[in-house]
Formats: structure tokens, sequence, C-alpha cells
């Protein structure tokens, strides 16, 4: 065994023996023995609302990963293009004085001229004539955007010697309803939230209360179809192929054709005969009948502004702050 493993080894040892508590016996409480000085030593970060082993695990990693690539390129790693791609991802994440000085300019023109615009920022003057939602949900995508479905390739799961195409629903409930959970205090900030987003980017208010009415009333018919969904129907699956997936999936939109163009963006063709697994028919087309129901209004600002609070700890400082506010 290396020196290197047996110091790690040594190291694990040490933080486990840190967070027991011997005071406690551990026949009358096991919890308080095992983990009771970790609970009382703990220190929730300001920035965090939670402080785990994991949450410390997870933190002592992006750090790891930071150092990886702020530093400079070694010969075996010199001609790697994804490392080449991440450490310029990277160094135009931390440059804020670049962040700063481009303001929103960038991200506003390439939602006007590429997503179609942000209604709830142009007042009456958007056109909803211009909403075409496959348009809309394939540009997102490219973006790394799956606002309503997610799609990905992995191993098949009953021939690990191909892949499928997998299609599930988003994670609408876990990422974007846990204000609903909260209780009112939440949902008011989370109005809150929207506001001050919506008013750092424009000088006309004129839509933004009656755009929010109708945003919350489509969440809330989400929120009330994910919480009232049969946990079966969330982990049914269903196997088919690319060319039957319009008929295997009743949504209203045309899956097989957006799966297609999705995968042409990565340069990558598939054909009818491609395995694709299906993962909760039924939720697939409930998110799509309730889609269905809202107005090319609605749509339009709901897909933008999930696109853009994904965002916005990216975008300048003022933004990140009106962000952290709502995360307290």
């Amino acid at each position: 065994m290396s020196d290197k493993i047996l110091e790690r080894n040594h190291h694990e040892a040490n933080y486990l023996l840190e967070s027991i508590d011997e005071t406690i016996d551990p026949c009358e409480n096991f919890y308080e023995f095992a983990c009771g000085k970790y609970i009382k030593n703990a220190i929730i970060p300001s920035e965090s609302s939670e402080q785990s082993t994991m949450s410390q695990i997870s933190k002592k990693l992006r750090y790891t990963i930071a150092d990886l690539l702020s530093s400079s390129s070694s010969n075996r790693t010199k001609k790697s293009k994804a490392i080449t791609n991440a450490r310029r991802l990277y160094s135009s994440c931390i440059d804020e004085g670049t962040i700063e000085t481009e303001g929103v300019d960038v991200i506003m023109s390439m939602i006007n001229k590429e997503l179609g615009g942000w209604p709830v920022l142009q007042g009456l003057a958007w056109n909803e004539s211009t909403f075409n939602f496959d348009r809309l949900m394939l540009k997102l995508s490219q973006y790394n955007s799956y606002i309503f479905y997610t799609v990905n390739t992995d191993v098949d799961e009953k021939n690990s010697s191909i892949r499928s195409i997998h299609i599930r629903p988003s994670k609408l409930a876990k990422d974007n309803f846990i204000h609903y959970f909260k209780g009112i205090k939440a949902i008011e900030a989370y109005q809150q939230f929207f506001v001050n987003f919506t008013q750092a980017l424009t000088n006309d208010s004129s839509t933004i209360s009656n755009d929010l009415t109708t945003l919350l009333e489509f969440e809330r018919e989400l929120y009330k179809y994910f919480t009232m969904q049969n946990q079966l129907d969330s982990r049914e699956t269903v196997r088919t192929t690319l060319g039957n997936l319009s008929h295997t999936i009743n949504v209203s939109f045309d899956s097989s054709n957006y799966i297609r163009r999705l995968y042409l963006l990565a340069n990558v063709s598939v054909i009818d005969a491609d395995i694709v697994i299906v993962h909760a028919p039924k939720l697939l087309h409930g998110i799509s009948s309730i889609i269905d129901r809202q107005t090319a209004r609605t749509m339009q600002n709901y897909m933008i502004w999930r696109f853009m609070t994904d965002r916005a700890w990216h975008m300048p400082k003022r933004f990140r702050n009106i962000v952290q506010q709502f995360t307290q």
C-alpha cells in the first residue's frame, strides 16, 4: 500500500473519530455517540443553507477542481481540447471585471435574437405570433436548459454493449417547486425574486404584475399535478424506437423530430431503429396537457424565466445578489 493511500486512510479515520462523542453511551443513543461532536462543532456557512459531510466533501472537490483548472497545462494535458475548453470557461467565470463590464447586453441580445424575446420585459410590444414551442425547447436544450423534458444517452438496460436514448420529465418538482413546499413566506419571497429580477432588466414594468400572476397559475397547476401523481407512474418505463416514439408517448410536440434535431446539434445522426427508453410516460403526457392549455405569452415568459434563473449566478453581481436574497 502506498504512503499516499495510508495517509488518506489515516486522515479519514481521524475525521470519523473527531465526530464521535465518547461521553455518550452508544447503547443508549448511538446517533449522538457517532455524530455528537460533529453536530456541536459544525458551522453552517453564511452562503449556505446546510452543513453536512457531503456538502463538505462537495466543497473540497470544488476547490480541487478550481486548482486544476487555474493551474497551467502539463505536457500530458496540453493537447486535450476538453481540458483547454474547461480552463477557458473557468477563466471567463472568475473574470468578474469583464462580467461587470459586459453587463447583460450579451445574454439579452441572445434572448431577443435567438430565443424570441422575453414578454415580461417587452410589455405589450411582444408579438405572440412569433412563439414556437418546439423551436424554443430545442434552442434551450442547446444551452443545456431542459425545462420540461430531458434527453440523454446511456447504456442500454437490456444490453450493456449498446447505448439507448432516454427521455424523461425534467427535475421540475425538485428544482423549481421548492418554494411551494416551504409555505406562504417562501412563495412571497419567490414572487419578489421574480419582480426584483425582471425590474433590474427593464424600464417598462407595466406588465410584470400580470405576467407574474399567469406564470404562478401555470406553476401551481404543474405543482398540483406532480404532487398528485402516483409514484408508480413516475417509475414506469416504456421501451420503443425513435421511429415509433411519437406514437408511443402522447405529447403535443413532435418528439421524434425534436430528438433528431437535438442530436444533430452535436453532429450525431440518429435513425428510426435507435432504441428510446421513455421514463414516466404518463407524467410526460400530463405535463404536455397542461402546457397545451397555456397562452403563448405564459409559456414564453416561463421558459425564458427558467433559462435566466439557471444563468443568474454567472451574471453581474447585482443579479447574483438578487438570487442570494431569495435563497436566504
